[in-house]
């Protein structure tokens, strides 16, 4: 459990750096990042359930580190249980029933899966990796950025095309 909270936390962190590294001020990162964990946290399962969210927008809900987290806590939590969960609500003066579910309910009810959990660990290591490996580049970038992370990218890319192109042949002499 207590893994997945801090692997999800690293994912989430190295996210953010990476939205901070490719922003030149601190007032645009605020602003992508917090539009990336608000629809990150979306499109968890919490809020919307899963199953329920249209074929067009199914890309935010693969794209959510939040999906992938919120999916392996709960199946970590209420998979094989073999307790059951008094699920109730006291408004004011009123008194609803209370419900007693399993564990397998309620992952069934927000469309948690306990056969992607391998796949869900998976995915945050995934995510966690190329948020961190972007981030490294962008910051060793940030010496030589003028006119940002895709000016350096593309200089980059002519420095490859220029060595490939003009790389000693065996007879000594260069290609033009």
């Amino acid at each position: 459990f207590v893994v997945l909270l801090v692997l999800a936390n690293v994912a989430s962190a190295t996210c953010s750096m990476a939205i901070g590294a490719a922003t030149s001020t601190n007032s645009t990162a605020n602003l992508v990042g917090s539009l990336f964990i608000m629809l990150s946290s979306l499109f968890a399962g919490i809020f919307i359930n899963k199953d329920s969210v249209p074929w067009w927008a199914n890309w935010m809900k693969i794209g959510s580190m939040w999906n992938y987290a919120t999916e392996a806590l709960a199946v970590n939590e209420f998979h094989d249980s073999p307790l059951t969960f008094e699920i109730g609500l006291h408004v004011r003066n009123a008194h609803l029933p209370t419900f007693f579910v399993r564990g397998a309910a309620v992952l069934d009810q927000f469309s948690f899966r306990p056969a992607r959990f391998a796949l869900d660990v998976f995915m945050l290591l995934f995510i966690l990796a190329v948020s961190a490996a972007v981030t490294y580049a962008l910051l060793l970038a940030g010496d030589m950025r003028k006119g940002g992370a895709w000016e350096l990218l593309l200089s980059y890319l002519g420095r490859i095309k220029s060595a490939i192109l003009f790389r000693p042949r065996e007879d000594g002499f260069h290609r033009p």
